[in-house]
């Protein structure tokens, strides 16, 4: 994305976070975190409020890639991956279900290839977007956490400790995995 479009957003504030959190979604490649952060840096008594609005619109805008990907997806995947890589992804998406849109809904993954592809490969639609909520609300909540207990030296604790940070979430996530598939009653019923 161009200089002049990243200005004309910055200048448009919360309605610039709103469009990015929504486009990034689908077929943005800009993370609204470039909006959330400063906007929340700036008004940190609205921090939360920033992150509900910020996964809301993203929810909106996985929805729409989820729908894109539904009506034009094949096609689409086509043109930007190899055969192979469109199989590997269908077979993530078919395996793993929900918690590959969780992790990509919380990591810097591509997001919209996921969620495109989750409309592609026709993934349960209520599972998809619970994932894609939950996964982007504990990305933009923990950002909005940060920036209201620590200001400013929230950015630099998360550049120092970056590597530890992901180190502990990749951890918590596993376990969580873990624990659903392998303790009878917390056991997700398989799609049929």
């Amino acid at each position: 994305m161009s200089e002049v479009a990243l200005e004309f957003l910055r200048q448009h504030g919360i309605w610039g976070l709103v469009f990015t959190a929504f486009a990034e979604s689908s077929f943005l490649p800009v993370a609204p975190d470039i909006f959330l952060i400063p906007l929340a840096l700036a008004l940190p008594h609205r921090a939360f409020l920033l992150a509900l609005v910020c996964t809301l619109c993203s929810g909106a805008g996985s929805l729409f890639g989820y729908f894109l990907g539904d009506k034009i997806g094949h096609p689409l995947l086509m043109k930007v991956t190899s055969p192979t890589t469109m199989d590997k992804l269908e077979r993530m998406v078919n395996k793993y279900g929900a918690w590959t849109i969780f992790l990509a809904a919380l990591t810097p993954m591509p997001y919209k290839v996921f969620t495109i592809c989750s409309g592609c490969f026709s993934m349960n639609l209520p599972r998809f977007l619970l994932a894609a909520l939950l996964g982007r609300g504990v990305r933009f909540f923990t950002e909005a956490l940060l920036i209201f207990t620590m200001g400013r030296q929230a950015i630099r604790f998360v550049q120092d400790h970056y590597a530890w940070i992901s180190l502990v979430i990749v951890i918590v996530v596993v376990m969580v995995y873990l624990a659903v598939r392998y303790v009878p009653s917390l056991a997700i019923e398989k799609e049929s």
